[in-house]
């Protein structure tokens, strides 16, 4: 497991709603369990997507 602040900028994941945890899924309104998502890092979503706080919680499944 990695955490989000640790992938490249540029890098593109392909997540499961259900890999998420709680408190990142809750922020995600309309998106049902079990759909896709795919995210793109990049530094200024680094920032102000998670706040520090939720480093921890903001993981992955690789």
């Amino acid at each position: 497991m990695k955490d989000l602040f640790s992938i490249p900028s540029g890098t593109e994941i392909n997540l499961t709603i259900d890999q998420l945890t709680t408190d990142i899924r809750s922020t995600l309104v309309g998106i049902d369990s079990g759909r896709h998502l795919i995210i793109k890092i990049t530094e200024e979503r680094k920032l102000k997507l998670f706040s520090p706080e939720q480093q921890l919680i903001a993981k992955y499944i690789s």
